[in-house]
């Protein structure tokens, strides 16, 4: 014959004692598990980046400079002492041409005066400019949580 047990627990339940006659059996729990929830902050890390360029043909005027010399040819005929040096007298270069003659004596016989010309005039060209952009596009990557003492950002 079986006595049945006075608690009023089921038998599967913890602290319950179970008697079929034969032993009295006591089940105490051991262990037992609890789920915890919570959130965290994640940030996206992968993105697709793609470059565009786009042309354009614009017009530019821009001055450009030239310069230009003239050569004159002078006639000096004088006896110097020693070689004079090149000079320069407002925009004119003179460049003395001696010869040397039997006596120690220079002669000029012929100076070169060079006269500077410039002139400035408007160039137009047109040439192609390029500009680059970048289209970003989030991709879904991988997530790690946001560190908050980082600025936002997690690595």
């Amino acid at each position: 014959m079986r006595e049945q047990s006075t608690d009023s627990q089921s038998p599967d339940q913890p602290g319950t004692s179970i008697d079929d006659g034969r032993n009295a059996e006591l089940r105490l729990p051991l262990a037992e598990e609890r789920v915890v929830v919570s959130k965290r902050d994640v940030e996206k890390l992968a993105a697709h980046i793609a470059l565009r360029t786009e042309s354009e043909d614009v017009t530019v005027t821009e001055p450009l400079r030239t310069e230009r010399v003239e050569v004159e040819r002078v006639p000096v005929d004088r006896l110097v002492a020693k070689v004079p040096e090149t000079r320069v007298e407002g925009d004119v270069t003179i460049i003395p041409v001696v010869e040397e003659v039997l006596v120690v004596q220079y002669r000029i016989f012929e100076e070169l005066r060079i006269t500077r010309h410039v002139e400035t005039a408007e160039h137009t060209a047109t040439v192609t400019l390029r500009r680059q952009e970048a289209i970003i596009d989030e991709a879904a990557g991988d997530e790690l949580p946001v560190d908050p003492g980082s600025g936002g950002r997690s690595r």
